[in-house]
């Protein structure tokens, strides 16, 4: 199953997202360009990677930041375009 995560890291794109993994009746790719948004969002995404019943590819096609390097990481398996970027950074926990 392919799966597409484009543009900004929100809760309701999170929520489908996750929904789809958690139902995977087969092996997953999901293919990655987003500069990240919402941390919680990316955080619970990337459990609900962990916790699909079938191996999970994450796939960076262009920029990977954020958020979105998190989900990127929680695949078993990890692979990058020649065309990808990351971008890390700290993350605030208090104001």
């Amino acid at each position: 199953m392919n799966l597409f995560l484009f543009g900004e890291v929100t809760a309701e794109d999170a929520a489908d997202l996750a929904q789809e993994l958690l139902a995977a009746e087969e092996e997953v790719t999901l293919y990655l360009a987003s500069s990240g948004g919402d941390a919680v969002s990316g955080r619970g995404l990337a459990a609900a990677i962990d916790l699909c019943p079938y191996a999970v590819t994450t796939v960076a096609l262009g920029e990977v930041g954020s958020s979105a390097a998190l989900v990127f990481l929680a695949g078993a398996f990890r692979l990058v375009t020649p065309a990808a970027h990351f971008t890390f950074h700290g993350c605030r926990t208090s104001k």
